[in-house]
């Protein structure tokens, strides 16, 4: 589940910890009210983990975003 998103990155809850530096790829469907558009945005991204720690109840990561592209 996406907690907070940016310009340059991600983050995320997630039932288990991720290593740092591992290559992640994930869609978000951004609302046509953020983005400015007519239609809902999908959002295609590539990164890679540069935190995560644990919870009391979940494990959370931080990832960049690497690249992206845009689909509708």
């Amino acid at each position: 589940m996406t907690e907070n998103i940016s310009a340059t990155g991600v983050a995320f809850t997630l039932p288990r910890p991720l290593e740092v530096q591992t290559q992640v790829r994930f869609t978000m469907k951004m609302p046509a009210e953020a983005m400015g558009t007519p239609t809902d945005v999908v959002v295609h991204c590539t990164g890679r983990v540069v935190r995560c720690n644990t919870s009391e109840t979940c494990w959370r990561a931080a990832a960049v975003i690497d690249e992206y592209y845009f689909s509708q």
